[in-house]
């Protein structure tokens, strides 16, 4: 995200990052999730509203014009104001792994059979209009191949 004047913005930065940018100064990178305390806290507070014990909450971020799907949490417990909720995940059965799994046409319409490709809309925008800009709802089965791949990327 982009420091403006020594200020944090909600601008996410949607370009490579030039050799001479430092991190702190000129942008800084989002604390939500965090994956060194396993919460989910400052990020769609209507989704964190929503969650419950159990439910599986993918990542999914822009890097270097690209769409990756970063890990996920599997949601352990929902603690504080029940208007701006915490969710905890559970270190033990959720996974980060960094940008190793590209969004791909065919990862899109395996998670959303309804996707269709547009030639004329650039492939990010595409992808945020089918899979949704913030989150997507999938089924018990599509959310446990998606566990599974991403298990074995990380191997």
């Amino acid at each position: 995200m982009h420091i403006t004047n020594g200020i944090r913005t909600d601008r996410p930065i949607r370009r490579k990052l030039a050799i001479n940018e430092i991190e702190g100064v000129h942008y800084y990178r989002k604390p939500d999730p965090d994956f060194k305390n396993f919460t989910y806290s400052r990020c769609h507070k209507s989704l964190r509203q929503q969650l419950q014990r159990g439910d599986v909450l993918f990542f999914r971020t822009l890097w270097q014009e690209k769409q990756y799907i970063i890990g996920y949490f599997l949601i352990k417990g929902i603690m504080g104001d029940p208007k701006n909720p915490i969710c905890l995940a559970d270190p033990n059965q959720s996974l980060l792994i960094d940008y190793k799994f590209e969004v791909t046409l065919d990862l899109v319409r395996f998670l959303n059979p309804l996707a269709y490709l547009n030639q004329s809309r650039h492939f990010n925008k595409w992808t945020n209009e089918w899979l949704g800009r913030n989150y997507l709802s999938l089924d018990l089965e599509t959310a446990t191949c998606l566990i599974n791949l991403l298990k074995e990327t990380a191997a």
